[in-house]
């Protein structure tokens, strides 16, 4: 999902925020962190939707607000895919991720996948 209007990024740090039309590409928390990016995320979103299991902690870029001031977990779509390919063929892995992942609307919470590809 490419994101075309501006998103009000924290970084997942809850350091600072900044306002861009697309962020530049960030490093994400590694899993030793992963406990530490919740919580901190949690902070900002009452009651925030992860994916499962927290191996996918590693491709969070921050929070993204949507249109209403819903402020929702933001994940690097690529890093995710990365993810999935530790398990199956690249090809699988993307196939998975579209039709489970992106095809998959939880409610208001769910989680939004910025393509990072582009922000260069």
């Amino acid at each position: 999902m490419l994101v075309s209007s501006a998103v009000t990024w924290l970084a997942a740090t809850g350091e600072s925020t900044r306002e861009r039309l697309l962020p530049s590409a960030q490093q994400a928390p590694d899993l030793e962190n992963a406990l530490n990016t919740r919580e901190k995320i949690s902070e900002w979103i009452d009651v925030p939707l992860f994916l499962e299991p927290a191996d996918f902690d590693e491709a969070i870029i921050g929070v993204a607000e949507r249109a209403g001031g819903m402020c929702v977990v933001a994940y690097d779509r690529t890093r995710v895919i990365d993810i999935l390919s530790r398990g199956m063929e690249r090809e699988e892995a993307e196939e998975f991720f579209e039709f489970n992942t992106i095809g998959a609307w939880v409610g208001d919470t769910t989680p939004v996948f910025i393509d990072m590809r582009y922000a260069e």
